[in-house]
Order: structure tokens, then C-alpha cells, then sequence
């Protein structure tokens, strides 16, 4: 018998923690945090309502608002005693008007909130017995005389009597909001304290906050996403702070970076603004952020695309989404120990139920529970749920009911799907609500406001996919007879009704898309869903090649393609939108960060929202983007794609100095070193000079010399695979390269143009086919007519193979010279995107290796270079005494990884494989391990996990050597500009997006004391000392390697390449996307990735989530057993465990079980 599938509801954990009272909870808090800071407003004054505040202890950053949870308790209680000894009590009116304006937290219909100001100022001020203005900016607003109003100051005077106040229960309301349903009414939500403390406890819970957790508050505190973040924090003791009094991107980095905030939150298009700005500002990897530890996005169905751009540019592993309504929140979410989430499929899931919540699925309109992986609605319970909406009791019945136990439900009204492991994918909105920068906007009043003009016989409103607002609504009509229906008269309807927030994107007919009438059911009911899916056709096809190609080279085309721009943003005709018109005036914040999207999209011009608010008119956007283009260095595009009509000539080869003879040495050494395979100087792009490590990289000792094999399962025929393949290739130039070293010259990598000539070099296509993917790892494995890529070149090689399963193999041979492990995945990406979506793909240009290879070369004897090999030479001082200290021991001649068959016969013998026919050094020994208080020391103490690990190998290394330091190698990505000054470096391309090999590698000697202060270390301030020393490692790492060499005693550079081979530590921050292979049904799919490097042992690791960690150590088979490599990997993870341990943070290092003998070695000396 078939098992039974399981339905589509699941129960959170238990929420943590007592459930009481609003004012329990906080003064709860002051009891425990009362000295900790809980609130910085960086845009309000230091004595801001009369307070004292506290001084950062940071003497850099400038006064503000900053007070500890008893100040702020107390201020709150003053204010509460002065409205209580007024009369204010339970029951009677507020009204509270605040910068964000009170209609906005009641409506967002503006004809509403003009009628509500009436009743105000007709009826409402006469019953008030308490009038507050909380800002005196406020003020300057009224037109009528301030009668019986007073500032907030006025109200925070100490009471001569204390008031009481009474007791609330856990079901009384301690808090109401206002949220919209499908006609824009408000819907009054009352949050009894049961309600609204589960739902701060159930929040805190799932981010795992603590007292040193700091947010980062852009949100609006009259919502329910920014009144938990903001109460959640508190919650614990943390601190939340407000960076401006409107919302500013460049004032959110500044505070993240001064206050070294921990948390950021918001709606995508907030994100996009922050990532823009940071962009903008153009510092490095890290821009400062370092500090932040987590960023949540929510708002709308969200991508994985949008979780990944966030990632990526605000330099955080750590994204989360949730879900949550005002009714009840949070509804799902992601825990925090959980993160980095692999996120599947077109949308993010919301993951599973938050603490303390009930999830079911049931069908649309029923209670009736659906099977897991089932479509239907969203239906939410416990204790974060409300009871209903205040005063309407019809809408309470029709969307709250109680199940046969008892248990209360709120049907959300969204589309949902359970998967079978619990975690729900929210797919839309049963009302067809549309979200727009976070915002809900009713479709129906938009149509409405439309069906009212006289041309439109009926309109529909359906949400577009928009990558700043996430969506926006658009407008489709059906005419009345043959009067046309123009953008701007739906335009002013619908400001004039609704206002700028509900302005359709764009409004198009139904002939436009081709199409007679609204696609029905049956029983004539508009099927939006199908409408929506011919819409994006028609955009699809309409825009789908705009992108990137409109001319903006004088102030002329640019003041032409702006206004082309913003009339389409504004939905207005050209006619009626002048160049002179103040944007600001007609634009909301979404538009207008929707505008810095399109500008840089359709012009190629970065500009900010500031920028756009100062400068409001068309014709100051274009005179500010003519400027910027006549003063700034070339964009990163043109500079990737710059290119010459034949061979290079001395003027584009650095290394000649613009000699001529130079220039010819360098052609006759590539033709005489190509002579055989029919290539001339003709077939040459450009040259570029190799760093001093990539120069090692390329010694042919073996065949197979620092030699990487990928191989690939595509679907695609061999035909068009190799066709994709080739195309890939001539987008990745330095995968089409030679080496050759001429006469006084260091050697060269010189770029062959793609052609039919070039690729039958590179390319071996087999007629005999494998039987499966998995033969593609053994298939002419160690070949020595195949199996290698070697100076001079081709320096990549291919082979490509029919599957008889279905499909083809691509096997890849690629010297490490011409790649490393950023630029490889380019070449991927690249092949994949092709066989999908076909040959006429636009692969973006990346950032030309060229001009990063010229630059080192160039200025390989600057200033900073000079300070660069003086700090590496400073370090390295004693190498040569220092051999006790290396390990792994040497047992034979060289360090090869992998097959060394074609080096001479004498060598062969005298490198004897210790596990025979058994080894398996080249694939390594990979083992993962659970380290669950990794991340608290990243967080609490700011030492990465890097740096952790490479502590841990230190000690590893001096148990085994029983000597008292570690020397060993790590590999730096080097993804800066070399010696360049920051005022220099900021204005070039961003050195992430470089297609070549910028590696580098840097050498170790790690004490087990501090040198400093010859005293004992405790584990933490060890990890401490690596971790510093490791950021100034990064920092220096372009030193040339042979200069090193030669600012040594001659002893000691002698040894230090050598050294450098035997031991090389590699993190890889990006482990996660290594490990995967793909899924079956992929175009393209990893099957193997195998390096043979020149190394003793290479120690490959990094984390898979938050606590795991794996290593892969790849050894020489004459040097190393297996079972000494898995023993060694063992005792480094308990090394790993011991340190990392919170007991033993503050334990002397010395005191490490494994350290045993060294210690007694240094005790007896």
C-alpha cells in the first residue's frame, strides 16, 4: 500500500523566554541592560528634548543622540505620567502628528487623508483635552493658531505627583496598527500584549539576537516589520540606530561603519539604494561593513537573484528573508544559525514556522488542509496572532475563524506551497494585491480610478517585475470605441484620486498586446494570471534588447535620453514633461531610485538619489552626467572591451618600454615558439607581462605542473557544445594563451585571437563515445599526449566526447598561469549561459586582465612596492634557520601532486609512491566537522573564520615539527589594485570582476608566543594576532616575489619558493558553490574539478554553513600516507574543537593537549 502523504501544516518551536506584558518586558530589560546603549539618532542633537547623552566611545564620531536603556525608559515613562495627569485615559482620542505625516498611518489614499484633516480641524480639536507637537519643525505645517498646543519638551518635566496607571493583562491591547486590504480601506489591527510580546519574542528568537547586537533602522516605526526589528532588539538589550531623519543611503553606510552596527533590514529597492551607494563610494572589498553579521530582506516575493545581489555587494554571507503580516508577526523565517541558506528555484522560500506560530495550507476559502506540495492559501495561528480587526466585526468572521479544538486561524489570502521538508514558497496573492517597494497597492482602486475616464471601457492592473521596487503596477485598457487612451490622462486621474504611489508604470491597450478582449473563465471572470503572462511577452519582446545601447556622449543626447527615461518612469508624455519640469515635484522615492537603476542600465552612468533630489531638472541631471564624463577615468565596460585592428606594437606592450627592438624580440620569440603549430604574429591580441608567482606556476618541472582538469556533463550534441564551448572562449582571454619567455625579458603571456585555427589547437574531439558522465573522470586521465596544458601552450586544452546516456563531456586542462579560482568560474558561467539561451547572448564585458597585469608590472619598483617587499623581507629574515620548523618532512626529491611519469627515470625511482598502487594524493582526503561556537567568535570578537583555522594549523604544525613556530604558505586572491593610491584605485574598474589570474601567495612564520612581548597567549588573543597579521598579509601581498628574494640573505631566498611548495593554506570563502555539482538536468554540470599542483600538502577548506567545516587535503604521494594525512586532519580539527571552545578562550594556548611536547621542549630550553 502507497504511504499516505502528510498535509501542509507544521508547528514552530516553543518560543523562549517568559510571555508578559509591553511595560514587564522593558522594565525587564532596564533591569538587566539598563547601562546599555538602546538608542543613537545620528541626525538629532546630543540634548535632544532636554536629555544628557552618552559619548561614543569612539572620540571620532560626532555627538548625537545616544541613550542606554534607562534613559530611555524614563523619558518614555515622564511623557506617559505627563499625558496621564492631564486626563488622557483608556478610551479616549490622539492624535499625534509626526514628520511622516499622521494620514499615512491611517491611509494612503490621499482624497481620505484630506477629509480626515478636516474632521480634525472641524470636530476632533475641540475634544482634545491634550494637544502635542513632538517636533517644533512641525509648526511651521499649521496655518491656524497653536490654541492649547504645547511640545513635546514641555511634557517631559518631572510630574509633582506620580500618577497611577493600571494594570494591563496579557489580553488587553497594548498596541494598534493599520494595515490595507484589496480596497484600500484601513483595517484597524489591535495587538494585545499576549499578541505583541510572543510576536518580539518569536522575532528575537529566530534572528538569535543578543545584547551585542546592534540594527540599523530604516524602517517606519507606524509599521509592523519596523516596530518588531525595533522592539525585538531591545528585547534582548541590544541598540538600535537611526542614521537619518529621511532615508539616505550614504548616512545608513556611515552609521553601519561608525556605530559598527551588526543588523540591516528592508524592502529590496532600500537594499538597492544602500548597495548603489556603496558602490558610489567605491571602497574595497569590505567597504567597511565588516561590522555587519546579518542582512534581512522582505517586503515581496524576492528572488534568489535579490539575495545574492545583496549578498555580493554589501560583503555579507548572511541573508535572510521572512514573512509576516500585520495580523500576525513573524509568520516564517530563517534562523539565524541556520544562514547562509541555499536558496532553490525562481522565488525564496520563507522558509519554516516561526517560534510559536501554527502553518497550515488549506484550499482557497475553506479549512480544509491540502497535501504537502499542494497549492492553496496561507492560514495562520498561536499566539502572534491577533483576535481581529478593531470595529469591524464582518471583516473579523470572514478572514479569522476557530478550529474544532478551539484554535484561532487568520487566513492570510496568499497563494502558498508546503514542501514536503515543511518549508512554505509564498507564490502570489489570491486578492492580487501588488507590493511596490514594500507597499501593498489594490489593483481594484487603480481600475477603479481608470474605468472613470470617458475613453476606457474597462481596465485591468497587474504587477510587473521591477528589480528596485520589486513590482509596480501596469495598466491594461480596453478602449471605449476609437478614442485613443493617453499616459497622461491616467496619469492625473489617478494622482488626483489616489496619488503618485498608485500611478500605473505604463498603461497599454489590448491591441498593443495583440489581443481582442481580457483573457476569462468560463463564467467571464478576467484571468489576471494569464494577462499577466502575455504582458511580460509583450514587454519582454518590446524591450528585451534596449539595454546598454543608447549614446550618451554630449550634454545634447544625454538631456534627449534622459527625459526619454523619465517620461516613461512617470508615465507622462514628453510633450508635458519639459526638461526644465523639477522631478522631485512629480516623483516618489521609489521612482526615483527606480531612475538611478534605468540610468545606469540604459546610459551606462552611475548616479545617486541625492544626486537626482539636488539636481531635480533634466537639463541639471545631463549638465552633472556631462561633466562627470569629460572629469572621470573610462568606465569599466569600455576598458573590458577595448580592442585594436591588428598585433600589438611596442606602444601596447609595458614590458618594451616602448622600445622597437624589444618589441621585435617579443615577436620573434612567439613565432619561432609557434612555428610548428601554424600561428603568426597576426593571431596575436595582446601580451601581458606574468606576475612573479604565476611565473613559478608556469615552470614546466612535469608536464603537469600546476595543472587543474575540470570536466563538465552537458545535454547539449557534441557539435553544439563545442560551438558554445568556442564562443565562451573568446569572452575569457586569458584562457587563450601561450607563454613564452623572450631574450631580456621576464616571460609573457601572449593572447591568441579566437579563430577556427586556434580552437583546432585547443580542441580534441573524440568520435568514441563513454557510456556515463562518470567515465568523464578517468577518460585519458594522465595521458601524456592529452592529459596536460604546459608552456608555451596552448596553455588551456579541451576535450570533447560523446555520453552515450545522452549528452556530451567537455574535459578541460588549464595551467594555473592563465586562471585562478575567481576568474575559472567565468569561463563556466559564460559556456553556460550560451547553451541555454543560444549563441546571441549578451555576456557582459568584465574587467580587462590587461590593465591589471600592466599596472603590476609598472610599478613593481613604486614607493609602495618598496614598503610591500620590506615587509615581506622583514618577516622572512632567518628562513634558512628555520628548517626544523618545516613540515611535512621531505622523504623524496620535488613536490609533485598527481602524476610526475614524463620527468626523468632517476627521479621516477627516487620518488617511490608510499601508498603503491593505493594512493590517492592528487583527489586528497576531504572530512567535514561541526564547529558550533565558530560563529560567536566572529561575532563577539571580530576574528573570521579564516583566521581561526589558520590558528589551528599553526599549532598543528608545531605539534608535529615539536618546534615553537608555524611556517607555511596561504594563497591571497589579490583582488586590489597594485600600488596604486585609494583617490587612484577607486576610480578604476572593480577588481572582483578581473578576468585572469591575480592570485598571489604569501609565506607564514607564525610564533607561538607573541614576538612582541615574548609572553604566553591565550587561545583568543592568538587567534587575535593571526587575524591582524593576516589583514596586513592581505594587504602587502603584491610584493614581487623575486624582489622578496633578493632583499634576503641569499640563504634565505634561496629557500623561499621552496618552502613556499611545501605546505599552502587556501580558504575558500566560496565553498558552498564548489562543492555543488548541479543538478541532473542541468545544461551543464560539474563532474570533476582535480588539481595537480607543485605541492606537498594543500590544505583547501572552508565553511558550508555557519558551523560546518570542511577540509580537502591534496598531498604528494611520496612525501605523505593516507593515514597520516587523515590523522593529520583529525588532530587538526581537535585542535580546531579545543580553541574555539568557549571554556578555553581565555586558557593559555600553551595548555592545547596537542602541544604537549613542544611545550616541554621550550620548558627545558
Amino acid at each position: 500500500m502507497a504511504s499516505r502523504k502528510r498535509l501542509a501544516e507544521e508547528v514552530g518551536e516553543e518560543i523562549k523566554g517568559t510571555i508578559i506584558t509591553l511595560p514587564e518586558l522593558l522594565q525587564e530589560v532596564v533591569f538587566q541592560y539598563g547601562d546599555n546603549i538602546a538608542l543613537v539618532c545620528k541626525h538629532q542633537a546630543p540634548d535632544h528634548l532636554g536629555q544628557t547623552s552618552q559619548i561614543s566611545n569612539d572620540e571620532t564620531v560626532a555627538p548625537c543622540l545616544r541613550w542606554t536603556h534607562t534613559q530611555l525608559y524614563c523619558v518614555a515613562k515622564l511623557f506617559a505620567q505627563s499625558l496621564r495627569n492631564a486626563g488622557v485615559s483608556e478610551g479616549m482620542h490622539i492624535a499625534a502628528f509626526l514628520k511622516n505625516g499622521a494620514e499615512y498611518a491611517v491611509s494612503k489614499d490621499e482624497k481620505m487623508a484630506k477629509k480626515i484633516t478636516r474632521a480634525m480641524g472641524d470636530d476632533l480639536e475641540k475634544q482634545m483635552k491634550v494637544k502635542v507637537i513632538c517636533s517644533k519643525a512641525n509648526a511651521n505645517n499649521f496655518s491656524s493658531a497653536l490654541n492649547g498646543w504645547l511640545f513635546l519638551t514641555d511634557r517631559l518635566s518631572p510630574p509633582s505627583q506620580s500618577p497611577s496607571f493600571p494594570t494591563p493583562s496579557l489580553s488587553s491591547t497594548a498596541l494598534i496598527i493599520f494595515t490595507s486590504g484589496t480596497t484600500s480601506l484601513p483595517k484597524p489591527v489591535p495587538e494585545s500584549h499576549l499578541a505583541l510580546t510572543s510576536s518580539i519574542r518569536s522575532h528575537a528568537q529566530v534572528q538569535s539576537l543578543s545584547p551585542q547586537r546592534s540594527f540599523c533602522d530604516n524602517l517606519p516605526s507606524f509599521h509592523v516589520y519596523g516596530i518588531m526589528w525595533m522592539l525585538a532588539f531591545w528585547s534582548v538589550g541590544g541598540m538600535v540606530c537611526f542614521p537619518s531623519e529621511n532615508f539616505e543611503p550614504d548616512e545608513t553606510l556611515s552609521a553601519i561603519k561608525e556605530e559598527k552596527l551588526t543588523n540591516l533590514a528592508g524592502v529590496p529597492s532600500l537594499m538597492q539604494a544602500v548597495i548603489r551607494a556603496k558602490e558610489q563610494q567605491g571602497e574595497g572589498e569590505g567597504g567597511g561593513l565588516e561590522s555587519l553579521v546579518s542582512v534581512a530582506v522582505a517586503g515581496s516575493m524576492i528572488m534568489p537573484s535579490t539575495v545574492e545581489d545583496i549578498g555580493r555587494g554589501l560583503g555579507v554571507r548572511k541573508v535572510s528573508t521572512s514573512f509576516g503580516m500585520s495580523e500576525a508577526s513573524p509568520i516564517t523565517g530563517i534562523p539565524f544559525e541556520e544562514l547562509p541558506y541555499e536558496f532553490r528555484g525562481e522565488l525564496v522560500t520563507a522558509r519554516k514556522c516561526s517560534p510559536g506560530v501554527r502553518i497550515r495550507v488549506c484550499k482557497p476559502e475553506s479549512k480544509e488542509v491540502v497535501e504537502r506540495c499542494v497549492a492553496g492559501e496561507l492560514q495562520i495561528g498561536g499566539a502572534t496572532v491577533i483576535e481581529g480587526y478593531l470595529g469591524m466585526e464582518d471583516k473579523t468572521e470572514e478572514t479569522f475563524y476557530e478550529d474544532e479544538d478551539g484554535r484561532k486561524w487568520f487566513r492570510s489570502g496568499d497563494q502558498a506551497v508546503m514542501e514536503e521538508n515543511g518549508e512554505i514558497f509564498v507564490q502570489g496573492r489570491y486578492k492580487d494585491l501588488i507590493i511596490r517597494g514594500g507597499e501593498n497597492i489594490s489593483p481594484a482602486s487603480i481600475e477603479r480610478v481608470i474605468d472613470s475616464l470617458p475613453e476606457v471601457a474597462t481596465s485591468q492592473v497587474v504587477a510587473v517585475q521591477d528589480e528596485v521596487a520589486g513590482e509596480v503596477p501596469l495598466a491594461v485598457v480596453k478602449t471605449a470605441g476609437d478614442n485613443p487612451v493617453s499616459n497622461d490622462s491616467v496619469h492625473d486621474v489617478v494622482v488626483d484620486k489616489l496619488g503618485t504611489l498608485y500611478v500605473p508604470a505604463e498603461t497599454v491597450t489590448l491591441s498593443e498586446l495583440g489581443i481582442d478582449d481580457f483573457p476569462k473563465t468560463d463564467s467571464g471572470k478576467v484571468q489576471k494570471g494569464k494577462l499577466k503572462e502575455t504582458v511580460a511577452e509583450y514587454l519582454q519582446a518590446r524591450d528585451g534588447g534596449d539595454m546598454n545601447t543608447a549614446s550618451a556622449d554630449s550634454r545634447e543626447s544625454n538631456v534627449d535620453n534622459l527625459h526619454r527615461i523619465w517620461s516613461k518612469l512617470l508615465s507622462v508624455s514628453r510633450d508635458r514633461l519639459t526638461t526644465s519640469t523639477s522631478i522631485v515635484d512629480m516623483a516618489d522615492s521609489i521612482t526615483i531610485m527606480r531612475s538611478v537603476n534605468k540610468i545606469k542600465h540604459e546610459l551606462g552612468h552611475t548616479i545617486t538619489t541625492r544626486e537626482v533630489m539636488e539636481n531635480p531638472t533634466i537639463e541639471a541631471q545631463a549638465s552633472l552626467l556631462q561633466s562627470r564624463a569629460q572629469n572621470t577615468i573610462t568606465s569599466a565596460p569600455e576598458l573590458a572591451s577595448a580592442s585594436r585592428e591588428g598585433p600589438p606594437t611596442a606602444s601596447d606592450m609595458v614590458h618594451t618600454h616602448g622600445s622597437s627592438n624589444r618589441a621585435q624580440q617579443t615577436q620573434a620569440a612567439f613565432e619561432q615558439a609557434t612555428s610548428d603549430m601554424g600561428l603568426t604574429w597576426d593571431d596575436v591580441e595582446d601580451v601581458v607581462p606574468i606576475s612573479d608567482f604565476m611565473q613559478v606556476m608556469l615552470r614546466r618541472l612535469r608536464a603537469q605542473s600546476w595543472n587543474h582538469r575540470h570536466a563538465w556533463k552537458s545535454t547539449a550534441s557534441p557539435k553544439k557544445l563545442r560551438s558554445a564551448f568556442e564562443k565562451a572562449l573568446t569572452h575569457n582571454a586569458m584562457l587563450r594563451t601561450m607563454a613564452v619567455q623572450p631574450e631580456r625579458s621576464p616571460p609573457l603571456h601572449y593572447i591568441v585571437r579566437p579563430s577556427k585555427k586556434w580552437f583546432d589547437l585547443v580542441i580534441t574531439e573524440k568520435e568514441e563515445s563513454v557510456a556515463t558522465a562518470d567515465e568523464l573522470r578517468t577518460l585519458h586521465l594522465n595521458d601524456p599526449e592529452l592529459d596536460f596544458a604546459a608552456a608555451p601552450g596552448p596553455l588551456l586544452r579541451a576535450i570533447i566526447v560523446p555520453i552515450q546516456e545522452g549528452g556530451s563531456g567537455l574535459i578541460c586542462q588549464a595551467q594555473h598561469s592563465c586562471f585562478d579560482g575567481l576568474s575559472m568560474p567565468n569561463l563556466r558561467e559564460d559556456l553556460k549561459s550560451i547553451l541555454q539561451e543560444g549563441e546571441e547572448v549578451d555576456i557582459p564585458p568584465r574587467t580587462s586582465f590587461k590593465l591589471y597585469a600592466d599596472t603590476l608590472y609598472l610599478h613593481r619598483d613604486s614607493v609602495q612596492a618598496k614598503i610591500d617587499i620590506d615587509f615581506h623581507a622583514g618577516r622572512l629574515q632567518g628562513l634558512d634557520d628555520l628548517e626544523q620548523s618545516l613540515w611535512p618532512v621531505q622523504r623524496a626529491p620535488e613536490w609533485f601532486k598527481g602524476d610526475f611519469s614524463d620527468v626523468s627515470p632517476d627521479l621516477v625511482k627516487a620518488r617511490p609512491l608510499l601508498d603503491g598502487d593505493e594512493s590517492i594524493g592528487v583527489d586528497g582526503v576531504m572530512k567535514r566537522i561541526k564547529l558550533p561556537h565558530l560563529q560567536a567568535l566572529t561575532e563577539k570578537h571580530s576574528i573570521p573564520a579564516p583566521a581561526i583555522l589558520k590558528t589551528a594549523l599553526a599549532l598543528l604544525n608545531m605539534s608535529y615539527t615539536k618546534q615553537n613556530e608555524a611556517v607555511f604558505t596561504n594563497y591571497e586572491a589579490g583582488r586590489t589594485w597594485p600600488f596604486l593610491e585609494p583617490w587612484i584605485a577607486e576610480r578604476l574598474p572593480n577588481t572582483m570582476d578581473i578576468n585572469g589570474p591575480t592570485l598571489e601567495a604569501v609565506l607564514n612564520i607564525i610564533p607561538l608566543q607573541n614576538r612582541e612581548s615574548g609572553e604566553e597567549e591565550t587561545c583568543l588573543a592568538m587567534m587575535s594576532r593571526v587575524s591582524s597579521e593576516q589583514t596586513l598579509l592581505s594587504q602587502h601581498s603584491h610584493a614581487p616575489l623575486f624582489s622578496i628574494q633578493k632583499a634576503l640573505a641569499e640563504n634565505d631566498g634561496a629557500k623561499v619558493i621552496g618552502t613556499m611548495r611545501r605546505q599552502i593554506f587556501n580558504w575558500l570563502p566560496d565553498l558552498k558553490s564548489v562543492v555543488a555539482q548541479g543538478h541532473e538536468d542541468d545544461v551543464l554540470q560539474r563532474a570533476q574539478v582535480t588539481s595537480r599542483s607543485d605541492v606537498g600538502i594543500l590544505w583547501n577548506c572552508g565553511l558550508l554553513d555557519q558551523e560546518t567545516f570542511q577540509m580537502t587535503a591534496s598531498y604528494d604521494d611520496a612525501q605523505l600516507r593516507r593515514a597520516e594525512v587523515e590523522e593529520a586532519v583529525e588532530r587538526l580539527f581537535g585542535i580546531a574543537e579545543w580553541i574555539t571552545e568557549p571554556e578555553n578562550r581565555d586558557v593559555k594556548v600553551t595548555e592545547c593537549p596537542f602541544l604537549e611536547e613542544v611545550v616541554m621542549i621550550m620548558t627545558c630550553s
